[in-house]
């Protein structure tokens, strides 16, 4: 499916707010969009991605949005703060692109990663605050907050994620939780996006390998009164698996 065409197939389904990814934000056609991507790899290096971030492109998104009659709470990029040299300029550029793309749509709210390992070294964790600080300082002119997804790389660990985050001591930087990832019901309080994720289901509807009561019960616990941005991870039937995630924030948030 286009991208253009999501806001009407959500709102077909009785949503009213979306999410944007800008994985998804790429050239029409298979030809330049590879062209693009191979042109930023060589000139800047690995980690470097080609995203369409054009007037009329986001002028045809924004017209989408408006006519489906949704709202756009969130916006993610992919970003990787351990990245050093010509790379990690031109992802700084990127990301201030993201956040301005987000601002013309009125979000405040920008995902990103921490990039890295889930055993980062002391130069990753060093790099990776150095640019997670540059960020936010970059996201505080827009008036914007970063939410830092947890799950993987170096915010995998619960415990690394809380320590970046009082790093930075930003009010621009919070935690994006991720429903689904490993043990990250302790940031509840530091939640200010969540991500509610699943790739299959039991016979009971419930998604598989994920505590959602232990999670939903953590942000009830800490007053979270953000969105929640369902993803289905799964191979087969996305609409089927939409639903299904929602339903069991629904049920398990008015417990």
């Amino acid at each position: 499916m286009a991208l253009d065409a999501v806001p009407a197939q959500a709102h077909e389904l009785g949503y009213t707010a979306i999410e944007i990814d800008d994985t998804h934000l790429h050239a029409q056609s298979i030809l330049f969009q590879a062209a693009g991507t191979l042109l930023m790899r060589r000139y800047f290096g690995k980690g470097a991605a080609f995203r369409q971030y054009t007037s009329s492109r986001l002028l045809r998104l924004h017209e989408a949005i408006q006519n489906a009659g949704t709202t756009l709470i969130a916006w993610t990029a992919h970003t990787d703060f351990t990245l050093t040299g010509k790379v990690a300029q031109w992802q700084m550029h990127y990301l201030e692109g993201a956040i301005a793309a987000a601002d013309d749509f009125g979000t405040r709210i920008v995902c990103i990663q921490a990039g890295g390992s889930d055993q980062p070294t002391q130069d990753e964790m060093l790099h990776c605050i150095s640019g997670l600080r540059e960020a936010a300082d970059l996201a505080g002119q827009y008036h914007t907050q970063l939410a830092l997804e947890t799950g993987s790389g170096i915010t995998r660990s619960a415990v690394r994620t809380e320590q970046l985050l009082n790093e930075i001591n930003s009010p621009y930087l919070g935690v994006c939780l991720r429903i689904g990832a490993e043990d990250c019901a302790a940031l509840a309080p530091l939640a200010v996006h969540v991500h509610a994720t699943a790739k299959e289901f039991d016979t009971q509807g419930r998604a598989k390998g994920v505590d959602y009561a232990a999670h939903i019960g953590a942000l009830r616990n800490a007053k979270y009164g953000g969105w929640v941005s369902v993803r289905y991870e799964g191979m087969t039937m996305p609409i089927h698996g939409i639903m299904r995630i929602a339903e069991l924030v629904s049920a398990l948030a008015t417990q």
